[in-house]
């Protein structure tokens, strides 16, 4: 029997992992009728669906946490504690952009991911994996570290909320009165991106737009996280600016790695190694993945391109909402053809209510393929 292993992202603001996949599963069973064996696997980059994705894979359970968003407005989020006392947040839950419509760049902090780190350490936590994909933030993650005991000062004094818009003001900090148990805690952070901190590759520069930046404020932002990044370098000792990652989640992956020594993994590398998921691939006849937004960006750590890369001569496939990058770069990824269920690609107000009906669409076109070209 033909096999096929279904292994999408969420699309974000639309589908979950799972429910992607599911309807993936639904459109090519009923093409080819009870001639395939399709295996699911809920994967994520360490952005939305992470929790979910090592939930599928180890035992665990969610938990809720009282917190804050990016702005400041009290929230419950929702984490992962695995039976081995590993604690699996996303830093979206707390600072994602979907938390509010409002687009405020300068205000925005990683208050409430502190939070949320700081609940899990209190459940007896003793490992954190963090994802930190789909933030609204570019605080160097100067706010989780405040909230966790780190003092920020500038010419005036102690900066009383630390967040994006202020960085250029900060001279020096102390970190002395950080609480001891997260000190000891082991950090790994998730990162779907390698951009460094700051620069024209940097987190203002390349994400700040998409979180509501003007031109004026981007410049503004990327001279905070430039004034930062000096600071981080000389605390760690090293390098931090400038290595895979540091610029993920508006800087919150320079932050980590320089305060609490995080090890900066690729998030979808980190989740295809806990899912098994070479090995569950190897005898497959086909691998459809897919994305919300297949761009240049997708093979920077994106999910896509992490399972194209594990599938070595399986045939590969993508199913995603929008396809902005063109056929040779596709190709280039490893993937052989990607759908669109957004071909004309319309404003996602306009087409949300029908988003359904088109991943159905755009399934139909990619199972016709599958036939077209012999891979089942």
């Amino acid at each position: 029997m033909k096999k096929i292993i279904i292994a999408a992202d969420s699309f974000k603001g639309t589908f979950t992992s799972i429910e992607a996949e599911n309807i993936i599963k639904e459109e090519f069973r009923k093409y080819f009728s009870c001639e395939i064996d399709i295996e699911l696997i809920p994967v994520a980059d360490g952005g939305e669906g992470t929790v979910d994705a090592f939930l599928e894979g180890c035992e665990g359970e969610k938990v809720l946490c009282k917190c804050i968003n990016h702005l400041g407005e009290p929230i419950e989020a929702e984490y992962g504690i695995l039976k081995d006392a590993t604690a699996v947040i996303e830093a979206a839950s707390a600072c994602g952009l979907y938390l509010s419509p409002e687009r405020k760049p300068l205000y925005a902090s990683t208050h409430g991911v502190g939070m949320i780190i700081l609940d899990a350490v209190k459940r007896g936590c003793t490992n954190i994996i963090l994802g930190i994909g789909g933030t609204a933030t570019t605080d160097g993650g100067c706010g989780l570290i405040q909230f966790l005991g780190g003092r920020f000062f500038s010419e005036k004094g102690e900066i009383e909320r630390i967040s994006s818009g202020n960085l250029s003001e900060i001279i020096s900090f102390d970190l002395s009165c950080i609480n001891k148990k997260i000190r000891n805690c082991k950090i790994t952070v998730l990162c779907d991106v390698k951009n460094p901190l700051y620069g024209e590759n940097g987190a203002a520069y390349v994400f700040a737009p998409q979180k509501g930046a003007d031109e004026q404020q981007v410049k503004f932002l990327d001279s905070g996280l430039r004034n930062l990044g000096k600071q981080f370098d000389q605390y760690a000792g090293r390098d931090i600016s400038n290595s895979a990652g540091a610029g993920a989640a508006g800087g919150l992956g320079a932050g980590l790695s320089s305060v609490f020594n995080a090890q900066l993994k690729s998030g979808i590398d980190v989740i295809l190694e806990k899912t098994d998921f070479a090995k569950r691939a190897e005898n497959a006849n086909l691998v459809i993945t897919g994305e919300g937004r297949l761009d240049s960006q997708t093979s920077q750590g994106k999910v896509p391109f992490g399972v194209s890369s594990l599938s070595d001569k399986t045939p590969v496939i993508a199913v995603c909402g929008e396809v902005i990058a063109e056929d040779e770069e596709i190709k280039a990824m490893g993937i052989e053809r990607a759908f669109s269920s957004n071909p004309r690609h319309l404003p996602f107000e306009r087409i949300k209510d029908s988003a359904e009906e088109n991943l159905r669409k755009a399934t139909v076109q990619a199972a016709d393929y599958v036939r077209e070209k012999g891979l089942l």
